[in-house]
């Protein structure tokens, strides 16, 4: 039946989003190397303790890379030029735009609104201005947040950690969180 048809389908789709996803952040890992071995939590993440050799997470990441984009194309053309445009937007902001003020959180929010496009195409369903915006302005609103929150948990070595944070003000992080909150959330 159709409905059984959809259910299966946006399974694949998530199952999809997943594999493309962790791709990417497989290869943030290996760009962050140097990075996560002095962030308190990432250096025990497996790469950066050394668990997984740079070889095998490159051969981690083809497989996932791989299976994601051919399952997508075979689920539907326009999702996988969406995964595509996803793992694209990803790998520019790994290599260059998050040490750019305010566009790497507009990345961040970018990222999320295509997944949030990637299953309303695989469900051929119309696509909501509404939606858009407000998954775009949730996501400024946590990666806002996430800065905030590194700053704070580390201290001096946040800017070792995340070059940008060096740009982004306590005053500026505390302005966006309580901005966007009023955006966000009903009062």
């Amino acid at each position: 039946s159709d409905v059984y048809k959809r259910q299966i389908m946006s399974l694949m789709g998530f199952f999809a989003l997943c594999l493309i996803t962790s791709s990417g952040y497989i290869r943030n890992d290996i760009i962050d190397l140097e990075r996560d071995k002095l962030h308190p939590e990432k250096k025990n993440r497996p790469i950066a303790s050394n668990l997984i050799t740079i070889k095998q997470a490159n051969y981690i990441f083809l497989i996932l890379f791989t299976v994601a984009i051919s399952l997508s194309f075979s689920l539907d053309l326009y999702f996988g030029i969406l995964m595509i445009v996803l793992f694209l937007n990803s790998e520019i902001y790994y290599r260059f735009i998050k040490r750019v003020i305010i566009l790497d959180v507009s990345s961040i929010g970018l990222n999320f609104v295509i997944r949030s496009v990637c299953g309303i195409v695989l469900m051929h369903t119309a696509i909501s201005p509404w939606i858009i915006v407000g998954v775009f302005f949730i996501a400024l609103f946590l990666a806002f947040l996430k800065r905030q929150s590194e700053k704070i948990t580390l201290k001096e070595l946040a800017t070792l950690h995340r070059s940008v944070l060096t740009k982004y003000s306590e005053k500026m992080l505390n302005l966006s969180a309580v901005s966007y909150t009023h955006l966000t959330l009903p009062t």
